[in-house]
């Protein structure tokens, strides 16, 4: 028996109805709101607008996306400093 065929869409898909049918399947919607809401907060205006929580894994890793590479050197280089603040925003 053969594998399973990939199929590859070739016109763009809507990221943010991506995200809402996976966040509906995997109940993961309101974990990720709160996240973005504190991250706003957190980061502020400039660098909210640049970067955007993605998702919040059961075991509580965010992967947090970014619009260049620049924005995820800063971020890097204050990642103890977000993940600290983070967790005791968001417990």
């Amino acid at each position: 028996m053969s594998p399973p065929r990939r199929r590859w869409r070739r016109e763009p898909v809507d990221l943010a109805s991506q995200l809402g049918r996976y966040r509906r399947r995997s109940g993961a919607g309101d974990e990720v709101a709160q996240v973005q809401e504190v991250w706003k907060e957190l980061v502020g205006p400039q660098m909210a607008m640049q970067t955007v929580v993605v998702r919040r894994s059961k075991a509580g890793v965010v992967a947090i996306a970014c619009a260049s590479s620049s924005w995820a050197q800063e971020l890097d280089g204050r990642r103890d400093y977000w993940v600290g603040e983070l967790a005791r925003r968001c417990a």
